[in-house]
């Protein structure tokens, strides 16, 4: 419900002030990101993001250090026709394809 979800202040000021900190401390090797506001919030600090496939996007976070690759897909909570499992199988099989 409305409660617990973050307000736009929330989601323009976090990213780079405290997203992009924690991603660089941590090095991550992979993101799995899910939802809307979260790729969006990952765009806004750098991630170059295109669509693969079903509720699935694809792409990398240039980072001083690297380029974590970003997985992204619909939040477990969205709505049909965005449905977390139809991101889920996409992943599934873009995983199976380059294993």
């Amino acid at each position: 419900d409305e409660r617990s979800k973050p307000p736009p202040a929330m989601w323009s000021r976090c990213p780079p002030r405290f997203l992009q900190h924690e991603i660089d401390h941590l090095r991550p090797g992979e993101l799995l990101a899910f939802g809307r506001d979260v790729h969006r919030a990952l765009m806004r600090i750098g991630a170059k993001i295109t669509k693969s496939g079903a509720g699935l996007w694809v792409g990398t976070l240039s980072r001083p250090w690297g380029a974590p690759r970003v997985y992204g897909l619909y939040h477990p909570a969205a709505r049909s026709p965005y449905t977390w499992d139809v991101s889920q199988a996409s992943l599934i099989e873009l995983l199976n394809r380059t294993s």
